[in-house]
């Protein structure tokens, strides 16, 4: 047996452990801590004594998250995960990246802890699938080793469809609106910046859909453009929009302003990547429709 093999069967191990607690689903912290799963407050825990021998900044063993509302990071068997980003000394930072990166090379399973009640946990058993600097993020599969060949960013390479025929009830709507293989697509493709406010908090962002799908608007990338939750709240009410030729950002002539929604941004000039051209028409004449032709478009 090779050592990533035996790392890999001793994860195994301790999540087969981890399961005989009298109180699963959740555990106390104390027989995380002394399974060796986790130590300490740190949001990646990576054994580097134990660890390093498989790469040299260690190979994560459990992530921690620390979002207040769990759906937020997690949906269905996918989470986003975010790189740490502290005030520690800058190769602190980077060695739990190179750990992360390392769990996904290796193909070693890492352990997602997340808080429950009182002094207990919930564990959940996690691949990661990708690692992305410009999403400043990393993909973690939960509960089952990922499908065989599934990339998010695949989509980019099939050829564009702004709309595909739908059949969906509210909650399907809405449980694709919130899919994390569509937001993390989006947040490489834009390099985990909001598109109006230049905003680059992860948890603090949506994917949206620029035609929606409601209206059988795509899941493809270039469908999407990256919003802070209050601006994509105000996209979605037709409170500004995007022209598809100029980019300049519109707003309604009765208000509110750009000021008063918190947008900084007058166009989209500054992204080096852009929604598809067709997503933005469409778009632009919902809002005209919305609007009656009240509109404001800077100079």
């Amino acid at each position: 047996m090779s050592a990533i093999e035996s790392e890999v069967a001793r994860r195994l191990l301790m999540w087969d452990k981890l399961r005989t607690s009298s109180t699963w689903p959740e555990v106390s912290t104390a027989e995380v801590q002394n399974l060796k799963i986790y130590a300490g407050q740190a949001g990646v825990y990576r054994d580097k004594e134990r660890t390093s021998p498989l790469a040299s900044e260690g190979v994560t063993v459990s992530i921690k998250n620390t979002a207040g509302n769990y759906e937020d990071e997690a949906s269905g068997d996918l989470m986003i995960y975010s790189y740490p980003k502290t005030k520690r000394h800058a190769s602190h930072d980077a060695g739990e990246i190179a750990s992360l990166k390392s769990a996904m090379a290796l193909q070693v399973p890492v352990f997602v802890i997340s808080p429950a009640t009182g002094n207990r946990v919930t564990v959940q058993l996690g691949w990661i699938t990708h690692c992305e600097d410009a999403a400043s993020a990393c993909l973690v599969h939960l509960d089952k080793p990922p499908t065989t060949g599934f990339n998010p960013l695949s989509s980019i390479e099939e050829t564009f469809q702004a709309q595909v025929k739908r059949n969906l009830t509210a909650k399907q709507v809405r449980a694709i609106e919130r899919d994390k293989g569509f937001k993390f697509a989006a947040l490489t493709r834009y390099s985990s910046t909001c598109a109006v406010t230049d905003v680059q908090v992860e948890r603090m962002l949506d994917a949206a859909h620029v035609i929606p799908v409601a209206n059988n608007g795509t899941d493809h990338v270039l469908n999407s453009l990256l919003l802070n939750a209050a601006a994509h709240r105000a996209f979605d009410s037709h409170l500004w929009s995007i022209h598809p030729d100029s980019f300049k950002i519109a707003t309604r002539s009765n208000g509110p302003t750009l000021d008063q929604m918190k947008i900084t941004r007058m166009d989209l000039l500054h992204m080096k990547e852009k929604p598809h051209q067709e997503t933005l028409e469409f778009r632009w004449k919902a809002f005209e429709k919305a609007n009656k032709g009240g509109i404001l478009i800077p100079a």
